[in-house]
C-alpha cells in the first residue's frame, strides 16, 4: 500500500498542478473519482491487467468512459497512466489529489 502511495504521489501532484492552473479542481476531482470507480470494476481491472489488451485499447476505454467532458490534458493524463501501467493506482492518485484539493480550498 505505501509503495502505491509513493508511486501515486507525483501523478496526483501533476494532476493537481494542472487543475489548479486551469481553475478546474472540481472537474479533475470528478474525473479522478469516476475513473477510480471504473478501474475498481472487476471486468475493467481484468482488462487493464491483461497483456493481450493493448495500452491504446485501455487508453481508449478510459477516455471513452470520461467522455467529451474530459479536456485534452485530462485525456493525456489518462494516456500517461495507461502507458506507464499506473491505472491500478488511480484510487491512491485520487485520494492524494483530494488531500491537495482540500488543503488548497482552505486558503
Amino acid at each position: 500500500m505505501s509503495e502505491a502511495i509513493t508511486i501515486a504521489r507525483p501523478y496526483a501532484q501533476a494532476a493537481f498542478d494542472v487543475a489548479q492552473k486551469q481553475n478546474a479542481l472540481k472537474l479533475w476531482s470528478d474525473l479522478l473519482i469516476s475513473l477510480t470507480e471504473l478501474v475498481e470494476q472487476a471486468e475493467v481491472n481484468a482488462a487493464i491487467n491483461n497483456p493481450k489488451v493493448s495500452k491504446a485499447q485501455i487508453t481508449n476505454l478510459m477516455n471513452d468512459f470520461a467522455g467529451s467532458a474530459a479536456s485534452g490534458q485530462q485525456s493525456n493524463f489518462v494516456h500517461v497512466l495507461a502507458e506507464n501501467q499506473r491505472l491500478q493506482i488511480l484510487p491512491e492518485i485520487s485520494a492524494l489529489f483530494e488531500v491537495l484539493k482540500a488543503e488548497a480550498e482552505k486558503l
